[in-house]
C-alpha cells in the first residue's frame, strides 16, 4: 500500500521557504506552504491523516488568535509549533495535543519524523479498518446471499415435494423421460392404465410402451411436432400389456432447458374410453330410431339425398322402398301398443338381416319404413321387396299374455331416375305405389 503524506507548513513570509526545504525535502513527503493564518485554518483536516500541520511562529510569535483557532480546528494528527526559546520557556497554555519546540533543525526534524511515523500507521489503521469493513460487509452478504439460497432452496424442495404428490396422487398417467428418450419416471396412474409395473419400464426406451398403431398419427410425427413448438395433444388409440385397446388424450410436452437444449419428454394420457363411448352412444341417438334400430327420418333423408346425388353423378341405379305394416292399429288396439312396439322392433331387425352393407333404411314415421338399396335397378329392388315382405308375414309376433299373432306389409318401390328431381318427388311415388298395394289387397309389392 502506497501511503502519500503531506506536511501543511505555515509561515509567515516565503523569506523561511529555504530553510524548511532544506530541512525537510528528505521526509518523503509533499511540502505544501502558506503564508495567510486565515486561509491556513480554512482547510479542514478534521479526517485527514495523511496531513502533519507545521505552524512557524518564531517571527510572529504565539497570540490568543493562534490558540483559539487551534482548539477549534483539531486534526487526528496534532499539530507542531515552532516558536522561539523565550516563548517556549513562558510554557504558554495550549490545546490538548499541540507539539511545540524550538527552531533547531536536528530537533524539529526528529519531530517531524515521528509525526509523519503516527501519520503513517493511523493511516495503515485506518486502512485495515477499512478493509475489515469491507471483508465484514462482504461476509454479511455472503451470510445473505446463503441465508437467502437456503430460503429458496427449502421453498423449492417444498414446491418439488408438493408436485411428486400431486402426480403421483393425480388419475393421468404420467410418464417422463431424458435427453435419450429413456424412461426414468412414472406414477402409479400410469401403470394402473397401461398394465406395466415402473420397474418394468425404467431404463428403456418410452417407443416401447407407447404403441399408436390404431391411430392417425406415428410417435415420431408427435414428437417432432412436439420438439419444434413444445408440445403435441390428441385423441389417440393406446395398447395395455396385454393388447387390449383404449382411448386415450396424449398431451406430449417437450422440456429444454434454460439455453433451449433437449431434455426429454414428458407423456401425460387422461383415459377417454368411457367419454369417447358417451359420444357414441350420443351420436348413434342422434341418428337411430330407439324402437325400430333404423335410422330415424331426418338422417335417412341426409344419407338419401348424398346417395341421390352420387346416383345421378355417376348414371348408377338406386332403388327406394317405402313399406307400411298393414292393419297395424288393429295390433295396437288388439294386442296392446307394448305388442305393436316388439312388432316395430323386429321388424327393424328383420329388414337390417336383408340387406347389404351399402343399403341402409329409416323410420319414415309411425309404421311406415324406407330401405335404399344403392346399385340396385328396379327389378332388383323388387326381388328385395318380395322377399322382404314374405319374411315379415311368416315371422310370428308374441303378445304380453304369451299368445301368437302374425302381420303382414305393403311395399312401394319406386327407381331413381336421371331426372334433376328431390327427395319429395320420388317419396311421392314410392307413398303412390304403397297407396295401390294397400287398395289391391295390401300384403304385396306394387311399383310407382
Amino acid at each position: 500500500m502506497e501511503l502519500k503524506l503531506t506536511i501543511s507548513l505555515y509561515c509567515s513570509n516565503e523569506s523561511r521557504i529555504d530553510f524548511w526545504r532544506e530541512m525537510l525535502h528528505d521526509l518523503n513527503a509533499e511540502l505544501v506552504f502558506t503564508f495567510d493564518r486565515a486561509q491556513f485554518f480554512e482547510m479542514d483536516w478534521s479526517g485527514s491523516l495523511n496531513v502533519v500541520r507545521l505552524i512557524d511562529l518564531t517571527q510572529t510569535g504565539l497570540d490568543e488568535t493562534w490558540v483559539s483557532q487551534l482548539a477549534e480546528h483539531p486534526a487526528p494528527v496534532p499539530p507542531l509549533l515552532v516558536v522561539n526559546q523565550t516563548l517556549l520557556a513562558t510554557d504558554p497554555t495550549l490545546p490538548l495535543g499541540v507539539e511545540i519546540t524550538v527552531p533547531l533543525p536536528g530537533l524539529v526534524r526528529n519531530k517531524m519524523v515521528g509525526m509523519l511515523a503516527f501519520s503513517r500507521n493511523l493511516l495503515k489503521i485506518r486502512w485495515q479498518e477499512q478493509r475489515v469493513s469491507q471483508v465484514e460487509a462482504k461476509l454479511r452478504k455472503e451470510i445473505a446471499y446463503h441465508k437467502e439460497t437456503e430460503r429458496i432452496l427449502s421453498e423449492n424442495e417444498r414446491t418439488l415435494r408438493s408436485i411428486y404428490r400431486s402426480i403421483e396422487a393425480t388419475g393421468e398417467s404420467v410418464l417422463i423421460t431424458d435427453k435419450n428418450e429413456t424412461v426414468y419416471y412414472v406414477n402409479p396412474a400410469f401403470s394402473r392404465l397401461s398394465g406395466f409395473e415402473a420397474d418394468e419400464v425404467f431404463d428403456t426406451p418410452a417407443n416401447e410402451f407407447f404403441r399408436f398403431d390404431h391411430s392417425p398419427v406415428d410417435l415420431g410425427t408427435m414428437k417432432a411436432i412436439a420438439r419444434e413448438t413444445g408440445s403435441w395433444q390428441g385423441d389417440v388409440t393406446m395398447q395395455r400389456k396385454n393388447g387390449e385397446l383404449y382411448d386415450a388424450f396424449l398431451d406430449l410436452n417437450s422440456v429444454t432447458d434454460a439455453v433451449g437444449n433437449f431434455e426429454g419428454f414428458i407423456f401425460i394420457q387422461r383415459d377417454i374410453t368411457g367419454i369417447k363411448k358417451m359420444m357414441h352412444d350420443l351420436e348413434r341417438l342422434a341418428r337411430i330410431d330407439s324402437l325400430t334400430g333404423l335410422y330415424n327420418r331426418r338422417y335417412f333423408m341426409e344419407r338419401f339425398e348424398e346417395e341421390m346425388i352420387r346416383s345421378r353423378r355417376y348414371n348408377r341405379p338406386t332403388t327406394l322402398l317405402l313399406l307400411d305394416l298393414d292393419h297395424f292399429k288393429d295390433v295396437n288396439d288388439s294386442f296392446g301398443h307394448s305388442s305393436g312396439d316388439r312388432v316395430l322392433e323386429r321388424t327393424g331387425f328383420l329388414i337390417e338381416k336383408q340387406m347389404r352393407t351399402t343399403d341402409f333404411a329409416g323410420r319414415y314415421g309411425g309404421e311406415e319404413l324406407c330401405v335404399a338399396l344403392p346399385e340396385t335397378s328396379l327389378e332388383g329392388g323388387c326381388i328385395f321387396a318380395e322377399r322382404l315382405r314374405v319374411r315379415i308375414q311368416e315371422e310370428s309376433f308374441r303378445t304380453d299374455d304369451d299368445r301368437l299373432f302374425n302381420v303382414t306389409c305393403s311395399i312401394g318401390v319406386v327407381l331413381l331416375d336421371a331426372k334433376d328431381q328431390n327427395i319429395a318427388y320420388y317419396f311421392s311415388l314410392a307413398d303412390q305405389a304403397l297407396y295401390r298395394a294397400k287398395k289391391l289387397g295390401r300384403n304385396r309389392v306394387e311399383v310407382a
